[in-house]
């Protein structure tokens, strides 16, 4: 990766599943980076919190296999290597399209993240004048950039 700076993202949920259901796509290559340093994780605790009910939800359990002492240290991993940011009431984000999104955008505009990071781009239209939000495999190309 030519980048010298760590970028700092924010991770919506549909990325963690599928790094955590199969370790051959950019969704999974971009936790191998954070685990290696070299992208920073910016989180709220709502998403930290919609993470963990995500993906101990029994059709993904199925699927990443993971026993709830493994669930426990994946999300313990995350938040020790993630800016932390909290959204003050006043600055609270409406999103039409899925109100639920809403936590992921809080995150990386309070925090200031280079980029949201999702499979689904178009959730995040109504902010995407205030933070790049682009895919995994997008970002994976900027960084080689």
């Amino acid at each position: 990766m030519m980048n010298s700076r760590r970028l700092r993202v924010v991770l919506d949920t549909n990325v963690i599943v599928a790094a955590l259901r199969s370790r051959r796509g950019a969704s999974f290559l971009l936790l191998e980076l954070l685990s290696q340093g070299k992208i920073r994780i910016v989180l709220n605790a709502p998403l930290v919190e919609e993470y963990e009910e995500v993906i101990r939800r029994p059709m993904h359990r199925r699927m990443h296999g993971l026993a709830e002492p493994e669930i426990y240290r994946f999300l313990r991993g995350l938040i020790a290597a993630a800016d932390i940011v909290e959204t003050p009431p006043d600055r609270r984000i409406v999103l039409v399209r899925d109100p639920d999104d809403a936590i992921v955008a809080e995150a990386a505009i309070e925090g200031n993240a280079d980029h949201l990071v999702t499979h689904n781009i178009r959730h995040f239209a109504e902010v995407a004048d205030r933070v790049s939000v682009v895919t995994p495999g997008s970002l994976l190309r900027i960084m080689a950039e």
